[in-house]
């Protein structure tokens, strides 16, 4: 049973290597990425690589929750149904300790933004 699956952070690593081994075994994917460009870039090397056109994406800053709330705005009038999610999206390093609203931004990157886009 082929499934629609989104997975954040999906432009790089693991994320990546899942979004195209899921492809590649007949699964809708819709990626998430920070920048446009790049997530461009993936979703055409996935498409390629899984012989598929049925890869689409998303994209938002997981540092800024207004944009996570727009990423979930956006999935739910594109998507009817989703029947997986991955929150792989993480942060290792970043020129900034604290998000645009004071916050730890691994912490709203790890923990914030993954349970705003799950509820």
């Amino acid at each position: 049973m082929k499934k629609k699956i989104l997975i954040t952070g999906s432009t790089d690593g693991i994320g990546k290597l899942a979004a195209i081994m899921l492809a590649k075994e007949g699964h809708k994917d819709y990626l998430h990425g920070r920048s446009q460009d790049k997530l461009t870039k993936v979703i055409a090397e996935l498409k390629e690589q899984s012989n598929t056109m049925d890869v689409n994406g998303f994209v938002a800053d997981f540092s800024d929750l207004a944009a996570v709330r727009q990423m979930a705005h956006s999935i739910q009038g594109e998507l009817p149904q989703l029947d997986i999610l991955i929150n792989n999206a993480g942060i290792f390093k970043s020129p900034n300790e604290k998000n645009k609203d004071g916050l730890d931004i691994r912490f709203v990157v790890i923990c914030c933004a993954p349970y705003l886009l799950t509820d």
